[in-house]
C-alpha cells in the first residue's frame, strides 16, 4: 500500500493533467488555450498576442508547469477571420450599396417634388383659363343668354 500524497505540495513525478496549445490564428495573431484531458475542459485565453514568444510566455505564466504545444493550424471551432483585402472589399461594397440607395431615394424625392410643382403650375393655368372662360362675354355659353 502506498503512503497518501499531500495534494497541496503536488507530486513532481506525476505529469500535469493537460496541455497548453498555442497557434497562429487566421488574423495572424497568436493565441493559446488550456486543454484539460480527463475533464475535456477547454479554457481559451482572453487576448491575442503579436508574436509566438509573447503567447508562450503568457501561457507559461498562466499555467506554470503545464507543457506548451504549438499547433500547426488553428483548432476546430475557431472563428474564421477574413483577410484584410477581403474585409475591405466587403466594407467598400457595403458603402457603395448604401450610396446607391441614398442616391435613388434622393432622385425619387426630387422627382416627386418636381411632379408636384408641375401639377401646381398646370392647376394654376387651368384655374386661370377657367376664370377667363367665366369672364369672356363672347363665349358661346354667355351669348345665348
Amino acid at each position: 500500500m502506498s503512503p497518501p500524497r499531500d495534494l497541496a505540495l503536488g507530486d513532481a513525478a506525476s505529469p500535469p493533467p493537460g496541455e497548453v496549445q498555442v497557434w497562429r490564428g487566421a488574423d495572424r495573431h497568436w493565441r493559446y488555450r488550456y486543454v484539460h484531458a480527463p475533464a475535456a475542459a477547454v479554457i481559451t485565453s482572453n487576448r491575442s498576442h503579436l508574436t509566438r514568444d509573447q503567447a508562450v510566455e503568457s501561457a507559461r505564466m498562466a499555467y506554470p508547469g503545464v507543457p506548451v504545444v504549438e499547433l500547426g493550424a488553428p483548432p476546430e471551432g475557431e472563428r474564421r477571420r477574413r483577410s484584410g483585402w477581403r474585409g475591405a472589399a466587403i466594407k467598400l461594397s457595403g458603402v457603395a450599396l448604401f450610396a446607391l440607395v441614398v442616391r435613388m431615394i434622393f432622385r425619387l424625392v426630387r422627382g416627386i417634388r418636381r411632379s408636384a410643382r408641375r401639377a401646381r403650375t398646370i392647376a394654376g393655368w387651368a384655374g386661370f383659363a377657367a376664370s377667363l372662360a367665366r369672364k369672356d362675354p363672347s363665349s358661346p355659353d354667355h351669348s345665348s343668354r
